[in-house]
């Protein structure tokens, strides 16, 4: 079995930095939190307002909170795609494990994601 390693610092920035351009360029508007490790946003997409949190801080696991205000109307317009339909949640999870090292495709991967809702 293949240990979990730690995640450098440098990747750590370049991964926040490319999720960061993405929210930006898809109508993120910064907001507020009161835990240090997130940068949070609000975007508007056609699946309803979604608010989305980059988590600074990743030890083990490159994470973008995603959650969505209205799960109902976000279902409803968009199907069953992956957002947990009674609280929202749509979740972008890449863990260090085993061969991940190139963080473009690991940002690539979340574009994607949010793309997806976005364009919808």
């Amino acid at each position: 079995m293949k240990k979990i390693r730690k995640i450098s610092q440098a990747k750590k920035k370049k991964f926040v930095k490319g999720a960061t351009q993405i929210v930006d360029s898809h109508g993120g508007v910064p907001i507020e939190d009161y835990l240090p490790t997130l940068k949070k946003y609000e975007m508007d997409t056609r699946a309803g307002r979604m608010t989305v949190s980059i988590d600074t801080d990743p030890t083990h696991i490159f994470t973008v909170y995603c959650k969505f205000d209205d799960p109902e109307e976000a279902v409803h317009i968009a199907g069953p795609f992956a957002c947990n339909p009674y609280s929202g949640k749509y979740n972008f999870h890449v863990t260090n494990f085993g061969t991940i090292d190139d963080i473009d495709d690991i940002v690539k991967a979340f574009g994607h994601h949010i793309k997806r809702v976005v364009a919808l």
